[in-house]
């Protein structure tokens, strides 16, 4: 002890008087207690079990194996506290340390101010600053667990937080940590956030990359520049602007996609979009889903909007699909067009259902209506109410019409052309043969290349050709009711007691000629094939 030290037993035998005499007011020193020592000058105090109070200007030490060692009003209050930092460091509690420079604060239970300039450390176990010298200034500390070993202004207040980005880092409440830096924030239960400005908020909150990240919810995740998840369950994970908010929502692609709703997944990459409720958009560049179980698979421009939507493929090539409405897919690539309700538009290369239940299922097929089908390729057109179109390239228009055969075409209500390149037009037509025409209300060609024309007209051989209310069954023959029945065999011509010459090539009826009438007038007719193929007089 130095010889201007004094104990407890020498203060209570002399004098305050000889005190100041022996010493000077700045240099003098107490010790009080058992194996203490106070060795600083300018008012060092040491007082408890081995306390020690050895720092300049005011060191104070009190407690067990407590130490003031520090410069500049070093304090030490407490069982193993130790305040060693210069320029006014405290420490006060169970094993606290105040190392830090200019105000550094330590106050409870195992807590540590290393940080400087007014790093403060506050509670169990927490800490403040590194003790990087020069480096942590204003490190905040609060709670249980806290550590804040950021650079310049760093916070961390609550249970088990940790604060170690630089410029203005803030945690706060359970578990939760920021790393990022310049004004990264993370506030809750077991929440991080990363990069620069980077922002967690909520319950199991992370962002865990990208500069700007903004993750604000329960169980929400933002990664990625820019990225934005909010929510319950959600997740923001792509870069350059993932936005996701809603719950069990995620945007993993990369710029500007977005998922909002309930179960809404954007993965597409530049500006997917998916909004609802199970909505997904998938396809890459522009692909849009909105509504209600909803599906954008395409790539490149695929939308799908309403209830229960498919639109595109999962795969590359599957681009441009379209489909809005309800209970519809779009399912052809490159532009494929589905809408209204139960509408499929399967078919490649602009396949296009509209309507209710239309189906337009072959290569650049078109179904258009009520219960239309459209499954042959190249063009086959269906439109209207029951209208099918069957095959390649088969046209159907109207109410309960069937173009089934290959190139075959139905027009009006109830018209069947079932063979193939067929022709049926006006009400409750059939055309059931190769290269047959029905045409009238009523007309029926059932023979290969038959002609039926006029209402209740009927052509069943094959070749045969009826003209108006009848029925012609001889194959290689025209039967014409509107001029008194006419009929032609070989190369006569008979119309009730009038006859017709033939002028041209007699044969086998079938081949290309031209007949004259000799009585009530001249007509011209042009037979090939058992179709008339011109008429005059």
């Amino acid at each position: 002890m130095p010889d201007n030290a004094y104990t407890e037993n020498d203060i209570s035998s002399v004098t305050l008087d000889k005190i100041a005499s022996d010493n000077s007011v700045d240099d003098m020193s107490l010790a009080q207690g058992t194996g203490v020592t106070a060795t600083g000058i300018q008012g060092s105090f040491a007082q408890g079990s081995n306390a020690t109070a050895s720092g300049r200007l005011g060191s104070f030490a009190q407690g067990s194996n407590a130490i003031a060692s520090g410069t500049g009003g070093a304090f030490a209050q407490g069982a193993g506290a130790h305040a060693l930092g210069i320029k006014g460091s405290f420490a006060q509690g169970l094993s606290t340390t105040a190392s830090g420079t200019a105000g550094a604060f330590a106050q409870g239970s195992g807590a540590v101010a290393t940080g400087h300039h007014g790093s403060f450390a506050q509670g169990a176990t927490v800490t403040a600053g590194s003790g990087i010298a020069g480096e942590i200034s204003g490190a905040f500390a609060q709670g249980k667990s806290a550590t804040a070993s950021g650079i310049k202004g760093s916070f961390a207040q609550g249970t088990g937080v940790t604060a170690s980005g630089t410029a203005g880092t803030f945690a706060q409440g359970s578990q939760a940590t920021t790393t990022g830096n310049i004004g990264s924030f993370a506030q809750g239960a077991v929440v991080a956030a990363g990069s620069n400005g980077s922002f967690a908020q909520g319950n199991s909150a992370i962002v865990s990359s990208g500069n700007g990240a903004f993750a604000q919810g329960v169980s929400v995740a933002a990664a990625g520049n820019g990225s934005f998840a909010q929510g319950a369950y959600v997740i923001a994970s792509g870069i350059k602007g993932s936005f996701a908010q809603g719950s069990s929502t995620k945007a993993y692609g990369t710029a500007g996609c977005f998922a909002q709703g309930s179960e809404t997944q954007a993965y597409g990459n530049l500006g997917s979009f998916a909004q609802g409720e199970a909505a997904q958009a998938s396809g890459s560049v522009g692909s849009f889903a909105q509504g209600n179980t909803v599906t954008a698979w395409g790539h490149i421009g695929c939308f799908a909007q309403g209830q229960n939507i498919y639109s595109g493929q999962n795969n590359s090539d599957s681009f441009g699909c379209f489909a809005q409405g309800v209970s519809l897919e779009a399912s052809g690539t490159k532009g494929s067009f589905a809408q209204g309700s139960n509408a499929t538009a399967s078919g490649n290369y602009g396949s296009f259902a509209q309507g209710g239940a239309c189906s337009a299922s072959g290569v650049g097929s078109f179904a258009q209506g009520k219960n239309c089908t459209a499954t042959g390729n190249y063009g086959t057109f269906a439109s209207g109410t029951n209208a099918y179109a069957l095959n390649t390239p088969s046209f159907a228009l109207g109410y309960n019409v069937n173009a089934s055969g290959s190139g075959s075409f139905a027009l009006g209500k109830n018209c069947v052309s079932s063979g193939d390149y067929s022709f049926t037009l006006g009400l409750d037509c059939k055309a059931l043969n190769t290269t047959s025409f029905a045409q009238g209300s009523g007309a029926s060609a059932y023979g290969s290349s038959s002609f039926a024309f006029g209402n209740g007209a009927t052509a069943s051989a094959d070749y045969s050709i009826q003209f108006g209310n009848g029925q012609n069954s001889n194959s290689n023959s025209l039967y014409c009711s509107t001029i008194n029945a006419a009929t032609l065999y070989g190369s006569y011509v008979k119309c009730g007691s009038s006859g017709f010459s033939a002028n041209g090539t007699s044969g086998a009826f079938g081949t290309s000629f031209w007949v004259a009438g000799t009585a009530g007038g001249s007509y011209y007719m042009t037979i090939k094939y058992g179709i008339v193929t011109g008429v005059s007089n």
